[in-house]
């Protein structure tokens, strides 16, 4: 098992295709009415995001004042470097971004993906081009005869994971993500070190919490409400026992960061973005441990 510890992108490390367009930059000047929209691009990204207006002659309100303006969410560029699923870039020419790294990574994570393929490439000074891959989406899970594979619909994978990123210092990681038909979009982009927990055990577990409601009316007719789903995931990992303090303390450090959780490299189902919801080590043996771990991932 492995963790993908995110680098913090921001706006002097980043170069996208994506425009800053959603709406007229906020301005303390401007007089605003109801239902007008901005974006303010002042704060930290990921922080830029978009406001609705809830009062006529909105002149000076502060962005933040609950009262006045209603929070859109994330700009469009930076939707994919929120702590949301749920929250995507989307682009009608494909998503092309490039991040500045100041240090070193060799692992990249893109859920919520609605594309075919996806190009990956990494360059290193002096070194030039050391990584240049691009991957089809196109999925061949449950595909187990030919009968299946010349009749079954086309589906694509809405995730990838890669962790043979090479290890270079302060490289440039450039991603295409492109959709043959219809718009891009990325719902997380995570790029970062990973870090080995271990070895998972057989008996992994993986399923969602839904957050959709079935609401019945007073003649037993339901509708169904689709909502938001979060990942969730419980794994038994075996360790070393002369790594058992290190984990235990990159685990408490993580305690409150999202961050990406590969259960194994075979299962897509297993690859979370969240936390860390509970987890124990248990010394068990004179050279091994294990490391009980449940993952809830974020909607």
């Amino acid at each position: 098992m492995k963790l993908l510890r995110p680098f913090t992108i921001t706006p002097g490390n980043l170069t996208s295709n994506v425009a800053l367009d959603d709406a007229p930059e906020y301005s303390a000047s401007a007089s605003y009415g109801v239902g007008d929209t901005v974006m303010s691009t002042a704060g930290v990204a990921p922080t830029y995001r978009r406001y609705e207006s809830l009062a006529a002659s909105n002149v000076g309100n502060a962005l933040d004042d609950a009262s006045k303006w209603l929070d859109l969410g994330p700009v469009n560029r930076w939707a994919m470097f929120d702590t949301k699923n749920g929250t995507a870039t989307v682009n009608a020419g494909g998503i092309n971004t490039t991040v500045s790294v100041n240090s070193r990574v060799d692992g990249l994570a893109l859920f919520g993906l609605t594309a075919t393929s996806v190009r990956v490439i990494m360059t290193a000074g002096a070194y030039g081009t050391v990584y240049d891959k691009t991957y089809s989406l196109r999925s061949d899970s449950g595909v187990t005869s030919w009968y299946a594979y010349f009749t079954e619909e086309i589906v694509f994978d809405s995730e990838l994971v890669l962790t043979d990123l090479p290890l270079y210092g302060n490289p440039n990681v450039t991603v295409q993500i492109s959709n043959d038909s219809g718009a891009t979009s990325c719902g997380t982009f995570v790029l970062g070190q990973t870090r080995d927990l271990g070895d998972t055990t057989y008996g992994a577990k993986g399923g969602i919490q839904d957050y959709s409601r079935k609401e019945t009316d007073d003649f037993g007719n339901y509708t169904l409400v689709e909502r938001a789903f979060a990942k969730r995931n419980t794994y038994r990992i075996v360790c070393e026992n002369n790594v058992v303090d290190a984990l235990f303390n990159l685990l408490a450090e993580v305690r409150a960061t999202p961050v990406v959780w590969l259960g194994s490299d075979d299962y897509a189902m297993t690859w979370t973005y969240g936390w860390a919801r509970d987890w124990a080590v248990e010394i068990s043996y004179p050279t091994k441990s294990f490391l009980t771990i449940e993952i809830e991932g974020l909607t």
